[in-house]
């Protein structure tokens, strides 16, 4: 792939947000509803034909609901560990790094994109005297804001699969491309510039990039099944 080609459209992939669910949802609608009207629960097995009816989500089942955008839809993504200790569901804030392959028409714009995601903190009961409160804690809602890095790494086709293991201590990803081809990626570099800003600046501003150190060209089509072997040499 030329360099022309991964500079053009490295441009164009956007640095995704992230924000809580509940800003997606039309709070000037909610409160102008009925306190009459009937709350119905989503059901798998009820026909919801009529356009009139509105589903929502209960906000009060979640303890931490966020909406993520990465710019392109992934097809497939996996949890990158760190070292953070495990069994940490409920010390907030949260932090989680994945690294995911999108899904793109156009073969020489799909990314893997390493994102980290921290700060990730416990939604807080909501309640109607909070609107009150809005413009006061706009200054300590900004410092809450979860926080979203994403490092890009150009791939040739759709991201069928993509899956993690490590490597000698250094993060591999092998993902299957949607030109049939099986690629696998050292992440080392991706991964320091999601955990440490500057990094991630200068790769960002060089349009760093990474190149698979291994590519497997015997398939005749693509796939979508593919797992590392527990087993080591």
């Amino acid at each position: 792939m030329a360099n022309e080609e991964i500079d053009d459209e490295y441009d164009e992939i956007d640095d995704g947000d992230m924000e809580v669910a509940e800003n997606d949802v039309n709070n000037e609608e909610n409160m102008n509803s009925s306190d009459s009207e009937t709350e119905n629960v989503d059901s798998p097995h009820v026909n919801y034909d009529n356009d009139s009816i509105n589903l929502d989500y209960d906000e009060t089942a979640y303890d931490c609901l966020y909406t993520l955008r990465t710019g392109y839809p992934l097809l497939s993504f996996d949890i990158i560990k760190d070292n953070l200790g495990d069994n940490r569901a409920n010390q907030y804030p949260l932090t989680m790094t994945v690294v995911g392959g999108t899904e793109v028409k156009k073969i020489r714009k799909n990314h893997l994109m390493v994102i980290k995601m921290s700060n990730i903190l416990k939604d807080k009961p909501h309640s109607d005297s909070d609107d009150s409160l809005l413009s006061e804690d706009d200054e300590e809602k900004e410092e809450e804001k979860p926080k979203l890095d994403i490092a890009h790494v150009p791939h040739k086709g759709c991201v069928n699969r993509i899956k993690v293991t490590y490597l000698n201590g250094d993060p591999f990803a092998a993902s299957w491309s949607g030109v049939g081809k099986v690629h696998l990626w050292n992440l080392s570099r991706p991964l320091s510039a999601v955990n440490d800003s500057r990094v991630l600046a200068a790769y960002v501003q060089n349009k760093e990039s990474v190149e698979p150190v291994y590519t497997f060209s015997g398939h005749q089509t693509e796939g979508f099944a593919m797992q590392w072997s527990p087993v080591e040499a």
